[in-house]
């Protein structure tokens, strides 16, 4: 069976660029116009998406998280600057993001993958807690 791609990852990226620059111009020159916040509100769980997906098939993961922290420091010190306000730069969310999914990854490798039987003793401690059985 084939898989149907409708976007490419570089036009869901350059969907959420143009996006993410309406909502930035609502914001900055148009702050009235609501329609523009809305339609810049696209980016997040595109650009979202496209962290995830780096995270999961990226061959070197140490350099996506290196390259993806090092433009968070970078921005964190254009918004203090810009702003003088302490808001948080969204790649600085999406670095914890890909430090949690490769915590999870770690996680998932080491404990459970190799011992089936852990995975069942959970489960039935679980289950007698959630039905109330000792």
């Amino acid at each position: 069976m084939q898989k149907v791609r409708l976007l490419s990852s570089n036009a869901l990226k350059l969907i959420a660029c143009v996006s993410m620059l309406i909502d930035h111009i609502g914001v900055m020159l148009f702050p009235s116009v609501t329609l523009l916040r809305i339609l810049g509100r696209i980016s997040f769980p595109i650009f979202a998406f496209m962290i995830a997906q780096g995270a999961r098939h990226t061959k070197n993961k140490l350099k996506y998280l290196t390259c993806v922290l090092f433009f968070a420091c970078i921005c964190q010190i254009g918004i203090e600057f810009a702003l003088s306000k302490p808001y948080l730069c969204v790649l600085v969310t999406f670095s914890l993001s890909i430090l949690v999914i490769y915590a999870l990854d770690l996680f998932k490798r080491t404990l459970f993958w190799h011992d089936v039987r852990l995975i069942q003793i959970i489960l039935s401690f679980l289950h007698k807690q959630s039905c109330g059985t000792n």
